[in-house]
C-alpha cells in the first residue's frame, strides 16, 4: 500500500511540473458591471446649525479677525508669514427625522470668493467627524456650540416653512441626544485671496437621502480678512562709487536671501500689493530757495524685468527731517505685486552735483492693498 501511495505522489508531482508554458500574460476577461442606487426612503438629515472658528488653543477668541465679535459670523486673518497656513474648524449640528443614528456622512464644500482671481470656483470638500458632545459644562461639543453662539459665529437653518431653528431648540436636541455635532479641520494658505468664502454643509443618511436634494443644505460665509503684507531681504542699499550725472544701478534678483546684496521683495499677504518708495536726499541738498528748488540727486526704481518701467523720483525731503517718511510724498511703483509672488527690485541713483565724499541716507518702502486685476467671464 505504501508503494502505491508513493507512485501516486510521484505522478502528481510530474503532472504539476508538466503544465504548458504560455508566453506573456493571458488577455483579461471582460465583464459588464451595473448597479442601481436606491432613491432612499424616509426623510433626509437636517443640518440645524453650522459655524467656523479657530482652535481655542490657538485663538481663545475663536476668530482673530474680529476678536471683539462686533460682526456676525467668522472673520479670520491671514498668517502674514511666507508659506504659512491657518487651520479653520468647520462645525455642524445634524439630526434626522428617522433618528440621528441614521446619519452616515456629513461634510462641507468651500468655494472661493466671488470676483477675481478665482471667481467663486470650488476650493475643496472636507468630511466632518462626529464629536463627543459631553454635557453642559464638560468642555465637550455642546459647550463649543454655546461658546460659538455667544460669539455670534453660528448660522441656524430653517424649517420647511422658512422659520429659523432657535438656539434653545437646538440645545435641547443636543442635550436629549436627538442631534449630533460634527467637526473637521480645513486650511487656508497665506496667499489665498481675501474675501468671503462660501461654506456649504451637506449630509446623507443610510437610505441615501441627501440633505441638499431636499433643500436642507446649510450655507454661510467665512471671511478671510484682506491684509496686505510684504517682506524684503535687504536692510541696506549700497550704490557704491558713482560718477556725477551717470545712473548707478543696484540690481536685485528673485532669490529671497538676506545679505546677498541683491534686493528682493515678496508678497506674504492675501491681496495684490502696490509698492511705494521714498528716500531722503542723503545730504546732497538742493539748489534754489524753497518752495522752488532743484534737488542735486534723483533716484530710480524698477520692480521686475523690462518692460517694467524705470520710475524716477526726487527726494521726499532733506536728510534728518524728522517728518520723514511723509506718505503724500511716496512714489508708487508699477506694476502691482501679485499674490504669492517674489520679485527683484532694482534701484539707481543719479547725482547731479556733490562733493567727493561718502553720503548716507534712508530709504522707505511702503505698500498698500491693490484690487485684483482681470474680470470673471
Amino acid at each position: 500500500m505504501k508503494k502505491v501511495l508513493g507512485i501516486l505522489l510521484a505522478l502528481m508531482l510530474v503532472l504539476a511540473f508538466s503544465l504548458p508554458v504560455i508566453a506573456g500574460d493571458p488577455p483579461p476577461k471582460e465583464a459588464v458591471t451595473g448597479v442601481v442606487v436606491s432613491s432612499g426612503t424616509g426623510s433626509p438629515p437636517i443640518i440645524k446649525a453650522k459655524w467656523e472658528q479657530l482652535d481655542p488653543a490657538v485663538c481663545a477668541d475663536l476668530e482673530d479677525g474680529d476678536p471683539e465679535h462686533l460682526t456676525l459670523l467668522t472673520q479670520l486673518n491671514p498668517p502674514l508669514t511666507f508659506e504659512a497656513k491657518i487651520y479653520p474648524q468647520f462645525w455642524a449640528i445634524v439630526t434626522d427625522p428617522q433618528d440621528v443614528s441614521t446619519v452616515s456622512q456629513v461634510w462641507i464644500n468651500v468655494y472661493h470668493p466671488e470676483g477675481m482671481p478665482e471667481c467663486g470656483s470650488w476650493k475643496y470638500k472636507k468630511d466632518l467627524d462626529e464629536q463627543d458632545k459631553g454635557i453642559i459644562g464638560s468642555g465637550g461639543a455642546i459647550d463649543a456650540f454655546i461658546t460659538a453662539r455667544d460669539a455670534g459665529l453660528v448660522t441656524c437653518g430653517t424649517d420647511e416653512a422658512g422659520v429659523p431653528y432657535t438656539y434653545a431648540d437646538i440645545l435641547e436636541e443636543l442635550v436629549q441626544c436627538h442631534a449630533k455635532v460634527y467637526m473637521g479641520v480645513g486650511e487656508l494658505d497665506y496667499h489665498q485671496p481675501a474675501g468671503d468664502y462660501l461654506v456649504v454643509a451637506d449630509a446623507c443618511d443610510i437610505n441615501n437621502n441627501w440633505a441638499s436634494d431636499w433643500g436642507h443644505a446649510l450655507r454661510n460665509l467665512l471671511t478671510y480678512m484682506a491684509i496686505p503684507a510684504i517682506e524684503i531681504d535687504f536692510s541696506t542699499v549700497d550704490y557704491g562709487e558713482v560718477d556725477i550725472s551717470h545712473d548707478s544701478w543696484v540690481a536685485g534678483d528673485q532669490i529671497f536671501l538676506a545679505g546677498d546684496s541683491k534686493p528682493t521683495v515678496r508678497n506674504i499677504g492675501n491681496t495684490e500689493v502696490k509698492l511705494c518708495i521714498q528716500q531722503d536726499d542723503m545730504g546732497f541738498g538742493y539748489a534754489g530757495v524753497p518752495p522752488v528748488i532743484t534737488w542735486n540727486v534723483e533716484f530710480d526704481v524698477r520692480l521686475g524685468e523690462p518692460p517694467c518701467p524705470d520710475i524716477r523720483f526726487a527726494p521726499a525731503g532733506v536728510k534728518g527731517d524728522p517728518a520723514l517718511p511723509i506718505h503724500e510724498k511716496s512714489t508708487h511703483i508699477d506694476p502691482t505685486l501679485p499674490l504669492c509672488n517674489t520679485q527683484k527690485i532694482n534701484f539707481s541713483i543719479h547725482v547731479k552735483q556733490g562733493a567727493s565724499e561718502e553720503f548716507l541716507g534712508k530709504m522707505w518702502i511702503g505698500y498698500c492693498s491693490a484690487p485684483f486685476s482681470g474680470t470673471c467671464s
